[in-house]
């Protein structure tokens, strides 16, 4: 019972499952304790149920009960409303926005090379190129500059739009003030948000079987206004009634279904390529889709994952915003995350959208939608907005001599004489970066 004024108030109901908020207690604490070595001293967590949006546990900051000077390390910020720097966890968001509104397949490659745009040079959290990377992978692997490549292809105003209809609410800028780096951490974030939107996402696709396309985008009220920081506790989809000025009406959500799906399946293999040995430590019982994030100066760790009943999403950082060596998502949050995890029930994925879905001839090579002149072609399920992708542009005709090792034109050889030879062409300084990658690929 809430006491007021030194009188007694009204029950409040929270959602909070006992057993799983001690447990994600003791997880934290026991990463935390680790941390402590490297002077980072707080995390956060939150757990959500996807069917009914109950929040089961939330830990707001972890405090060592042996920390004489936890005031001192912040540990009374509640960080889960707390706006942090994003880091990497919003490039899921670009990748299904691309799909949603037919501007990339799954597989499409976009470049991965030594990048200036107006004075603006990301950099790989690798320090390497690609040259060329499909979609999917640069998202899986978490690659900077194919994704702000993405981003200028689709623009910042257009990605500001979707991330606040998204639910984002802490993004107060303007599009030419964010630029290009909002997508790598130039924007903050609050780990509620975050949530509220895997939440949304997750539910979306759990509706998609039952509603035939017609979802219910009331699912944002699961969050809104529904959190006061110092008198109330975290409600859930139940606890929201019309009374309070929320619709119950069904129409379209902000992604479709396949786009979500989609982007789903992409963070199912996220990893960074110069992590790889710590991949195998984080493998769970359930197969979960997942993405982390370090905020520029080590400042911010991310971790957000889901399967098709719970959202987990962690934080670690200091709450004074000092950055520390090595704190990075991958090594500070996803142990976390995965420790959670493996002590919820087990779970299994999300049905595939077959129906917001077509078969498509996908080049091999390029991702995009094959030609006549893509020798390698897969059948393939692609989001129905992807059809609306062009061809593919690498392939073309080359015309040899005989034995096939000069290009040769109408003013040097017959035209009977010439052999007519599909091949896959990249662009010079691309080239000069996917062969070191590619040893199969053959240079003009």
């Amino acid at each position: 019972r809430l006491i007021k004024n030194g009188k007694k108030g009204t029950f409040i109901t929270t959602t909070i499952n006992k057993d799983l908020q001690k447990q994600v207690n003791k997880i934290l604490l026991h990463h935390q304790k680790k941390l402590t070595q490297n002077e980072v001293y707080n995390a956060a967590c939150i757990v959500i149920h996807i069917p009914t949006g109950e929040v089961l546990a939330y830990v707001g900051n972890v405090r060592d009960p042996e920390d004489v000077n936890h005031e001192e390390h912040g540990t009374d910020v509640d960080v889960i409303v707390a706006p942090r720097s994003t880091g990497s966890i919003l490039k899921p968001f670009l990748y299904a926005g691309m799909i949603n509104d037919g501007l990339i397949t799954p597989k499409m490659i976009v470049p991965d090379i030594p990048t200036h745009i107006s004075g603006y040079s990301p950099k790989n959290f690798s320090q390497k190129y690609d040259g060329m990377v499909p979609a999917d992978k640069a998202l899986s692997r978490s690659l900077n500059i194919p994704t702000v490549r993405m981003l200028q292809q689709y623009g910042v105003a257009k990605f500001l739009y979707l991330l606040k209809k998204l639910g984002l609410t802490t993004l107060h800028r303007s599009s030419q003030n964010y630029g290009l780096s909002l997508v790598l951490g130039g924007a903050e974030a609050s780990l509620w948000d975050l949530a509220n939107v895997y939440t949304k996402m997750g539910k979306t696709m759990r509706q998609y079987p039952d509603f035939n396309g017609e979802l219910e985008e009331n699912i944002h009220y699961i969050f809104k206004n529904n959190f006061e920081q110092k008198n109330s506790t975290p409600l859930s989809l139940r606890d929201i009634s019309p009374e309070r000025g929320e619709t119950s009406s069904s129409v379209n959500p902000v992604l479709d279904p396949a786009a979500i799906y989609t982007m789903l399946k992409a963070m199912v293999e996220v990893n960074r390529p110069d992590m790889e040995a710590n991949w195998n430590l984080f493998q769970s019982t359930s197969k979960i889709s997942w993405k982390t994030g370090t905020s520029f100066g080590f400042r911010d760790a991310w971790a957000i994952g889901l399967n098709s009943e719970y959202v987990v999403a962690v934080w670690a950082g200091n709450a004074d915003g000092e950055g520390r060596p090595g704190l990075t998502g991958i090594d500070a949050a996803a142990p976390i995350l995965f420790d959670v995890f493996n002590r919820l029930p087990k779970a299994g994925w999300f049905t595939t959208p077959f129906d917001d879905m077509r078969e498509a001839a996908i080049c091999r090579m390029s991702g995009h939608r094959a030609t006549e002149l893509c020798e390698e072609v897969d059948t393939v399920k692609i989001p129905l907005n992807s059809l609306n992708t062009g061809a593919c542009p690498y392939h073309q005709i080359i015309h040899l001599d005989k034995t096939k090792k000069f290009r040769v034109d109408l003013s040097c050889q017959k035209d009977g004489e010439m052999v007519d030879v599909k091949w896959f062409v990249l662009p010079p300084v691309i080239e000069f970066y996917y062969k070191t990658r590619n040893p199969n690929y053959h240079s003009l």
